[in-house]
């Protein structure tokens, strides 16, 4: 929803093509390729994961805050949205390589004769639920507001918290 937010307020289809297409994806792949170095080291998966998600909330926390200035049609404010989308595509980048190892490492406790459909199913679903967020999330912003649906979303942002409890304990 931030790069409609941003077209709406006067940043060019240019510029936010560059920041929100090319720099973002180039550090998504630089969150991937991070994320495996990071699971790479041997940390708790259970512990890098709740790090990842702390941070990321407390980065739409701070971008909700900028989105709420932004009415006041300031650069500065603009650059910030601007790089706090590339620093969420870093993080998201970083958070997809975990958990598809965390669902590889739950793959490998099913049954070996559905071992694939597992992961194949669990791989679904991961990006389903990113492609029905993502349609449902401006009806939201468009009935709720901007500022009451990003509160909506910083809360739904703390479930990964608490659902981290039931990681396996092989994660640990």
């Amino acid at each position: 929803m931030v790069p409609l937010l941003l077209l709406d307020h006067g940043v060019s289809a240019a510029e936010l093509g560059i920041w929100n297409g090319m720099v973002s994806l180039g550090f998504s792949i630089a969150g991937s390729a991070v994320g495996g170095v990071m699971l790479r080291k041997g940390r708790s998966m259970h512990a890098l994961l709740r790090t990842l998600f702390i941070f990321r909330l407390s980065c739409l926390v701070f971008q909700t805050l900028l989105l709420s200035s932004l009415g006041k049609d300031t650069s500065i404010v603009k650059g910030f949205l601007l790089l706090s989308l590339v620093l969420q595509n870093f993080l998201a980048g970083v958070i997809t390589t975990a958990t598809f190892t965390v669902m590889m490492y739950c793959t490998r406790r099913a049954h070996k004769s559905i071992q694939a459909c597992h992961y194949s199913l669990l791989s679904s679903l991961e990006v389903l639920g990113k492609v029905v967020f993502g349609a449902v999330s401006g009806l939201l912003v468009d009935g709720l507001g901007v500022s009451l649906s990003f509160s909506l979303f910083v809360l739904l942002s703390c479930l990964p918290l608490l659902h981290l409890q039931r990681l396996p304990s092989v994660l640990y």
